[in-house]
């Protein structure tokens, strides 16, 4: 299945430099399937803080539980906001990352389940090899986005059958 692609143009958001419009440009941002990410049609600058910096940084998206994607400026790191948390969870460490990871995963769910719970770790284990490859830092934080995603992989969400508890 090919993905649709959001694209941006124009002139940068007020705030955002032109190094980082230019990605954003280049690279676009995927339509995903699943409720992973929901990208923004309009980009806006945020102010956030990541380990109790405030940094600087333009709006990518959304989640369904209501959490913000966005790409820090200085870094070029992609970030989550949580709404009920003080700080920020690194996603990955560049746009392009970002953008490769959830292509990997749009492209694999719904995930295959044999109604044994085996089969939900393998589906895991072989996307967390992939998100390693992408971008190793990514997965370091074991409390981080994606290993905090394949953990509810490894259980069944996201699958063919249903959760296998």
């Amino acid at each position: 299945m090919s993905s649709e692609f959001v694209t941006y143009g124009g002139e940068s958001p007020a705030g955002c430099p032109k190094v980082v419009w230019k990605d954003l440009c280049d690279v676009c941002l995927p339509r995903v399937r699943i409720n992973l990410f929901t990208p923004a049609l309009n980009l806006m600058p945020v102010s956030t803080k990541i380990d109790e910096i405030l940094v600087e940084g333009i709006f990518l998206g959304h989640n369904l539980g209501g959490a913000e994607f966005f790409l820090e400026y200085i870094s070029g790191s992609v970030w989550l906001g949580l709404p009920w948390e003080f700080d920020s969870l690194l996603v990955n460490s560049s746009l392009v990352a970002f953008r490769q990871s959830l292509l990997q995963v749009d492209s694999r769910c719904p995930f295959k389940f044999s109604g044994e719970i085996e089969s939900a770790w393998v589906a895991a284990d072989e996307l967390r090899e992939l998100l390693v490859e992408i971008d190793p830092k990514s997965m370091e934080d074991l409390y981080g986005y994606w290993p905090a995603f394949l953990e509810d992989v490894a259980v069944g969400d996201y699958s063919v059958g249903g959760n296998p508890d």
